[in-house]
């Protein structure tokens, strides 16, 4: 644990989130708080092949090797990172280079800032750790396209201050404002949460109605078994209910929102393992429908709620409860 009390080493992709916007930064990071949308499934996507640890590196310029998923930290910077790819590129010299799934920004520099910091943190890890690195690569999956990042002064400076204005942030006992009336916050997975044009105005610091900033529907809904004798199994990527050994239904687990078992209906280990993974809750109900319990993920999500839980119900539960009688 750091000084204050916080971990002592932060992931390299949370300052990419602190210099895109540190109210994100903070909900992210501090509170915990996590939402999905089709930019963070495609990013996910895109992923998928690098976040397979493969390969092996040496810090013996004869021995560098293709790696990837390759994990690195530095407690003097107070980081831990993983490099997507990293690369031999001559000279004893290595490449760090991330996947990005959009395009290069058509305004200033191909690579915005967030990514710029982001690539440059991981590779003053590379050079924390014995590694000698002078530029990054960011490829984009939409345009197939790579292009090449220099760890010149500049770059250095912008993420050392960044790196260093991250703690005292996270140290903080509120989240940051939001951004006024940013370009940023349509396309951010977190606006529903974040609700930056209402907190705004309610504020006082901005004047008039709100932007209309809708969260990305969730296409997934509830799965009911209520079938006597079934059993509810898991294969691949679907949900599979059986009666009496036959196939009654498949359900893409991307479809699911929870699972809903009413009566003797069983659910295998396998499965629910696979919806705790997911953070898809189930639910078991009597045969007449009366809740008898629930099966979930540890809730470790958006502390400033859980702490205020606690500080209401030490100083007001006695006339919370008293009221509601």
């Amino acid at each position: 644990m750091g000084v204050s009390g916080g971990p002592e080493l932060v992931p390299v992709r949370m300052l990419n989130e602190f210099v895109y916007c540190p109210r994100l930064f903070y909900m992210e990071w501090v509170d915990a708080r996590w939402a999905s949308n089709l930019d963070t499934d495609e990013g996910s996507h895109v992923h998928r092949n690098v976040d397979r640890k493969q390969g092996a590196v040496s810090k013996e310029g004869r021995d560098l090797k293709r790696a990837t998923s390759v994990k690195l930290s530095c407690p003097d910077l107070g980081l831990v990172g993983v490099v997507d790819l990293l690369e031999p590129v001559g000279g004893g010299l290595v490449e760090p280079v991330e996947f990005k799934k959009g395009r290069p920004a058509e305004d200033g520099h191909p690579v915005r800032d967030p990514e710029r910091v982001q690539l440059c943190a991981l590779g003053l890890l590379l050079r924390a750790n014995g590694y000698a690195s002078e530029r990054g690569s960011v490829y984009f999956n939409e345009t197939r396209e790579r292009v090449a990042v220099e760890f010149d002064d500049e770059l250095v400076e912008m993420t050392m201050t960044a790196i260093a204005a991250l703690r005292p942030v996270a140290d903080a006992a509120d989240a940051p404002p939001p951004l006024v009336d940013s370009p940023k916050c349509p396309r951010c997975s977190l606006v529903g949460l974040c609700l930056p044009d209402e907190v705004n105005l309610l504020s006082g610091t901005t004047e008039g109605s709100p932007r209309r900033l809708i969260p990305s529907d969730d296409n997934a809904r509830p799965v009911y078994v209520s079938e006597p004798g079934a059993k509810v199994s898991k294969s691949g990527e679907r949900l599979i209910v059986k009666v009496d050994g036959e196939i009654a239904t498949r359900t893409r687990l991307i479809d699911v929102s929870q699972l809903c078992v009413f009566g003797n209906v069983q659910v295998t280990t396998q499965t629910l393992h696979e919806l705790f993974r997911r953070d898809i809750p189930t639910f078991w109900f009597s045969y007449g429908g009366w809740l008898r319990g629930t099966g979930n993920t540890l809730s470790t999500g958006h502390v400033a709620l859980r702490r205020r839980q606690v500080t209401v119900a030490q100083e007001d539960a006695l006339a919370i409860a008293s009221s509601m009688i």
